[in-house]
């Protein structure tokens, strides 16, 4: 982790998300243990993001949701035809191709 000050907050915070999430499912959803570099570095970002996002007047709560949402999102739907079906539309809708 290497942050400079001349990058954005938003920049930052944009960096460190999807390596927090990435230790998140690590931890909790594959039930490994983080070696002591992977910890120093979980708790070096976090506390960075939760200084930053403060300083934007975020809530704990508006911060935890932003970073584990889409760690514990449930699956929708099976994996059924109608279910891939569902899947593969609602993809192409939100896709820009």
């Amino acid at each position: 982790m290497n942050s400079t000050r001349s990058e954005k907050p938003e920049d930052i915070i944009a960096g460190h998300i999807p390596r927090l999430r990435f230790y998140a499912k690590k931890v909790v959803l594959g039930g490994e243990k983080l070696s002591s570099q992977e910890d120093a570095d979980r708790l070096a970002r976090l506390k960075e993001f939760v200084s930053i996002g403060l300083a934007y007047r975020c809530t704990y709560k508006d911060l935890v949701t932003l970073l584990y949402a889409e760690v514990f999102q449930a699956k929708r739907g099976c994996d059924c035809y109608s279910c891939k079906k569902r899947r593969m539309l609602a993809f192409a809708r939100n896709s820009s191709l």
